[in-house]
């Protein structure tokens, strides 16, 4: 008997430097934007503002992508799948176990995510995960008894929900000359922010670094701030 299982997390130092990285280059933001008071621009002000708001987006998009990998791959991490005596069995923490002879297999479908294996009386049905270790291996032996698929893969808009309303926040924010609008993209731009942080406390409580992610957070809060503020400053007259 073999069992297949998904390693352990190797994403922790991809996100401890992507969070350094972020932290660092707004930083810079953050100081080049302190000598608008000895002179700078009106042009080179704004390239700072839209560089700016092109590492936010840069950053809660990275940010977005890992946490989503690493939960997708935690999850992955409780699921195994045992194949002996011609059966393959899925193990799951607090789930029953699916046991499937390879005869009977009637379907595989093979998508970014994994293999799709479907067949038995009454139908049983469960994903592989490509993340898994010797996936090609185990990919192998079930394509011996059935033909694998190809299987196009659909994308949630859910998914890309928040970051979209981030970059239309940011747009009425720098391209909008109503103070109103600037003031309301700015709040809401602020408290939307705020609101990552807050919605993702437990799965950067899960890392090995979560002080570097939200130190990159409060930096990127504060550089929004900047921002706003500099815009609310130019569409008001006082």
């Amino acid at each position: 008997m073999k069992r297949y299982v998904v390693p352990p997390n190797s994403n922790q130092k991809l996100f401890r430097t992507f969070a350094y990285s972020c932290i660092g280059l707004m930083l810079i933001v953050l100081a080049l934007s302190q000598w608008e008071w000895q002179g700078l621009n009106d042009r080179v002000s704004h390239a700072l503002g839209w560089g700016a708001v092109g590492l936010l987006i840069l950053f809660m998009g990275g940010v977005f992508f890992l946490v989503v990998k690493n939960s997708v791959q935690s999850v992955w991490q409780k699921v195994a799948f045992d194949v002996a005596d011609q059966k393959i069995i899925r193990l799951r923490e607090g789930w029953p176990s699916i046991e499937l002879a390879l005869t009977e297999i009637q379907f595989l479908g093979e998508s970014r995510t994994g293999l799709l294996v479907q067949g038995g009386k009454p139908l049983k049905a469960f994903v592989i995960p490509r993340a898994l270790c010797d996936f090609e291996e185990l990919k192998q032996q079930l394509s011996a008894y059935c033909k694998v698929t190809p299987v196009r893969s659909r994308t949630s808009l859910l998914a890309v929900l928040p970051l979209t309303l981030a970059i239309v926040l940011y747009a009425f924010l720098l391209l909008s000359k109503s103070g109103v609008i600037v003031l309301s993209a700015g709040v809401v731009a602020l408290l939307f922010h705020a609101s990552w942080l807050f919605s993702m406390r437990k799965v950067l409580a899960r890392t090995r670094s979560p002080k570097a992610v939200i130190l990159a957070f409060l930096v990127s809060w504060l550089v929004l701030a900047w921002i706003v503020y500099q815009r609310v400053s130019s569409t008001f007259i006082y």
